[in-house]
Formats: C-alpha cells, structure tokens, sequence
C-alpha cells in the first residue's frame, strides 16, 4: 500500500510517518517510481510505535527497544514511575500506561487501550519534525557511567537533539570489597549504542567520551583489555596490609599523600602488593579511555590531565603522575599511559569521525549544565550524592575537604562532594512511607505527601536542625546524620522534611564558604532531585541569596563530552 494508505490505516498522518522513518523508527520499500510501499507487517510495527508514543515513550527508548538494547517491560515501567513522580495528572496516560503493563505480550489489547484513550480524548497521536533534519551535521556525546551508559547528540547551536540511555549490566562477581566490570561488554554497548545512532544521523562530525572517573583496567600491547575495570567503588585499599593498618594507611605512609580507596593507582598499588597485576598488563587506563581506542583501533592510551588526576599520585603544578610517590610505593611506573593537558585526536572512527581524548564526568557534567554561561558560575549537582563546583585559577587549597581537579583552558575545579545529597531526601521519603503502609498497609511512593507538608510549614517557626550526613563524608567516613532543634512547635512532619532539605544544602554552602568566593555568577542547579523538587531550588536561593537556574539536561555529562569535541573541532 502506498503512504495515503498508510496514513489512513494508522490514522498518522503523512508528515508524522516520513518523521518516524527518517528517525530511525522502521524502513520502507521503494518502488520502480521511488514511492514507499507499505506492508501489513510495517503497518503492525507502525501502530505498536503510535501506541507507545501515545504515552509519550522518547523515539529513543523506542529505537533501544527495537534494537534488543532494553525489554520493552522496562520501557513501560520507566514511563509510568515518570507519570506518577512527576504528578501529570494525566489520567488516561497513566491508565492506559498500566494496561500496557498488564498486557506487554499481547499487542492486540494495548492497541485497543490505545482506541479507547483516542475515543476518550478526542484526540490522535502525532508527532512533528520540530525542525529535524537527518542530513545535518551533529556532535555525539558518549557516558560510560557506573549504572548507565547514555549517548546524546548535540545539533550545531550546541543543543541536545535526542539522548539514548541503557542500564550497564557489566558488574562481574569477585571477592569480598572488589567491585569490578566487564570492559569488553561495556564497548560492546557502546558500540550497538553508536551504531544505532549512526543510521539515523549519518552526519556525524566529532565523537567525545567521558564516564566514571578513578577506576582502571589493564591494555595488553595490542591494546586489548586483559583484566576487569576496577571501579572507583572497589575497596582494595581497605583491606588489610600485612596485618597491621590497611593498604591505604600503608601507601600513606610510604608517600605522605592521603589517596582514597577505589583511585586507581592506589589499586594498583594493591593489585601489585598482592601479585594480581596481569602477567601480559603492559598499561593502564580509565574505561572511557579504552573506549576511545577501541572505537579508533589505537594500540595505547592517550589521557587527557582530567582522567590522570582522577586516579590519584598526581602533580597537578607539571600536570603529569607523580612519579617520585610511585617509586617510592614500589609500582612499575612504566604502566602509566601518555598525558596530554589539552583536547587531541585519538584518532578516526570508522575511518572519517573524529574522536577526541576522554574526560571525567565530573568536568564534563560542569561543562555541560554550564553551557552558555560564564567560568565564574557555581555548580550545585544533587543526585544520590550532591557536589558543588566552582572555576579558580590555581590549584592550591586551604582546606582538607575541597578538592582541586584540572578543568580547561588552564583552569580547575574546586569541589566539595557530599556523600548523601538526594539519598537524604529518599530516606526521608522511605521513613514516611513505613508509617504510612503500617497504618494502611498499602506501600507507595511518598514524595508527593512530603511536598505537600513542607509547604505547610510556616517561616514562623524554625525548622529542626539535620546533619544529612547519614553516610558520613569523605573525610569522617564514620561520621552519622543528626536532628537538633526540636521545639513542641517543630516537632511535626513538614518541619523534619524542610530540616532535611535545609541540611542538604547546608553542607554544600558551608563547603562554598570555605572556596574563593569571588565567583559570584549566576548559580546553577542540576540533577533530578533539583528538578523534581521546586521546594530545594527555594533553599538553594535561601542560603546562596540568588535563585538558581535549573538546568534541564539530564544528561549534563554527555552533553559535555559532546561540546568538549565540538569545541575541538573549531580550535
């Protein structure tokens, strides 16, 4: 049948269908005379489509499931727990999401949920191009995260066009405190993930890389991976030394320098003092590392400062390891990789796309919510855990808890992490919904209830006091939460919810005080704990005097690692 045909079948219109087939969304045949050719199998493949954008599953989540890249299950249930946190209201989305739910294997009765909510509304499903244009040239940008991989693609006014994530389910079992990856399933991914990608922008003129930072793998010197990714979750160094103190203590005490477990050369470190190094390890480097060789088919790493320092022992005044603490931990430091302290060619994909020197999350995340916005903004990032970051000048700290990490152009970071940012907020919710299912017993989410008390609170009466340092901090690993304050005024709900989000921000600001303030940009928001919570940008403005600008990217770190190539590109 020809496209008129088609249109009437699917009750899509002609424009929607040439959008969902340059999207990547399913192909047509041709005739002699070039028109498309509709078969009854496409227009069932075509109607499943309608359907699931009916309940406004992304074109990208619909191209991952097509692909084999996620169960079509997941999709479902990722767009109902959206419409139920984000309160939508949208009723006959949301019933319509949980018969699909109901029914994933049978097509038959979630297209007839889908006549039935058409019927209901009065409305069709359509779609627009919204200015699409498949030929246009675009920036990728790939995440390697510990449990996502996401990719985006960045137009040419440095604006997200679409984002694709899929869960990483590359964790490989070990021993007590080793947290491990599989590299070689990770590019594998990666590899599907840009693949799909590339038959719907075929025009693709640079490729950048970031992922989670301080873990590390062995490279053969072919260049393949010879052992499993030591994440930064990996708790080597905890373990004991010799009896007495652990790794950790022990490389302190060789070196002076206080490096945390789960960064990489501290791994090493232990990896050599228990003769776990791999016989055929000629190197080292950081996943998102690994993946740019393999994308290119380099022999050897090239890494960026940004990914060096990340694994700990380094100089951040000549920008390169420091070897003299190596040596003196008794590592071969012949496995380090080449460092270089600016954006470079690591070399071709697919023989024509540029693929550039990976960085780490962090600065990636500060470059992409910052886009557009000057060096002198602060950061504020809450997300399980919560981060404040600002630009300076030079890599000198006062303070034990502030970190110092390169950053561009010359510049670094000062950061402050909080372990417990938005898991403060969760527990808050789980401790609700105990008492709400114990005097129910219905269990449901309970975000929109704790909204609702903290707006009745009062400004009258002082909010309790909480330490949200519930999982103690990077310093006080021991450190526990606290409630002080209480009054027979404040002893209620709502006032223990504004304490929480009081205490969430309370420890970033403190941490900012003890930064050069002489940033005094704009202050920017990040994370979904942000963006699902109007009441947190409040306090933010409460104890920083500006409101912040929230930004809505979720996927700051791959946008970043997409603007670090395109402005690669332009140099």
């Amino acid at each position: 049948m020809n496209i008129n045909e088609a249109s009437d079948r699917t009750g899509l219109s002609k424009k929607t269908l040439r959008f969902y087939e340059d999207k990547g969304l399913f192909s047509t045949e041709r005739k002699d005379n070039a028109y498309r050719e509709y078969s009854e199998e496409l227009i069932g493949k075509i109607l499943r489509i309608k359907a699931l954008r009916a309940v406004d599953v992304s074109i990208s989540d619909i191209l991952l499931w097509q692909n084999g890249m996620i169960s079509l299950e997941s999709l479902i249930k990722t767009r109902l727990k959206t419409l139920r946190e984000d309160r939508l209201n949208n009723s006959q989305q949301l019933e319509m999401c949980r018969t699909m739910l109901e029914n994933c294997s049978d097509w038959n009765v979630m297209l007839q949920a889908l006549r039935d909510s058409e019927l209901a509304s009065g409305k069709k499903t359509e779609d627009t191009d919204s200015g699409f244009r498949r030929e246009a040239p675009v920036t990728v940008g790939i995440d390697i995260g510990t449990s996502t991989i996401s990719l985006v693609v960045v137009n040419r006014e440095n604006a997200s066009e679409e984002s694709y994530n899929i869960p990483n389910n590359s964790a490989v079992p070990g021993g007590a405190g080793y947290k491990t990856q599989d590299p070689e399933k990770i590019i594998s991914e990666v590899t599907a993930l840009l693949d799909m990608v590339k038959r719907t922008y075929p025009n693709i003129s640079a490729i950048g890389v970031t992922g989670q930072m301080h873990g590390i793998l062995y490279l053969d010197c072919e260049g393949h991976s010879v052992s499993p990714l030591y994440t930064w979750q990996d708790k080597s160094g905890d373990r004991i030394f010799n009896g007495e103190g652990t790794y950790c203590d022990e490389a302190y005490r060789r070196t002076g320098i206080r490096v945390p477990t789960g960064y990489g050369l501290l791994t090493h470190f232990c990896l050599t003092q228990s003769g776990e190094i791999p016989g055929d390890g000629a190197t080292i480097c950081t996943v998102m590392d690994y993946a740019c060789m393999r994308l290119t088919g380099r022999k050897k790493p090239l890494m960026h400062a940004i990914n060096a320092a990340s694994l700990g022992y380094f100089d951040l005044r000549t920008m390169d390891f420091d070897r003299e603490a190596l040596c003196r931990l008794g590592v071969d430091i012949s496995v380090l990789p080449e460092v270089v302290n600016s954006a470079q060619q690591v070399g071709l994909h697919d023989g024509r796309i540029p693929v550039y020197t990976a960085i780490g999350d962090h600065q990636a995340s500060f470059l992409g919510a910052t886009a557009g916005s000057s060096e002198d903004a602060v950061l504020i990032n809450i997300g399980t855990g919560s981060q404040i970051s600002v630009v300076c000048d030079n890599c000198c700290s006062t303070d034990e808890g502030i970190e110092i990490r390169p950053y561009f152009n010359g510049k670094f970071l000062k950061c402050y992490s909080a372990l417990c940012g938005g898991y403060a907020y969760a527990l808050t919710e789980r401790f609700m919904r105990a008492v709400i299912q114990t005097a129910t017993g219905e269990e449901h989410e309970q975000y929109g209830l704790l909204e609702k008390l903290a707006k009745q609170c009062g400004p009258e009466v002082r909010v309790p006091e909480v330490c949200t340092a519930f999982c103690g901090t990077r310093l006080e690993p021991d450190k526990t939460g606290s409630i002080t304050g209480i009054t027979a005024d404040n002893f209620l709900p709502g006032y223990l919810v504004n304490g929480v989000m009081h205490g969430m921000i309370k420890e970033l600001y403190d941490a900012y005080v003890k930064m050069d303030k002489s940033n005094s940009g704009c202050i920017i928001a990040s994370g979904n704990a942000v963006r699902k919570n109007p009441l947190l940008c409040t306090v933010i403005e409460e104890y920083f005097g500006s409101k912040p600008s929230v930004s809505d990217l979720t996927e700051e770190s791959a946008v970043g690692a997409a603007l670090f190539a395109s402005n690669a590109i332009s140099e």
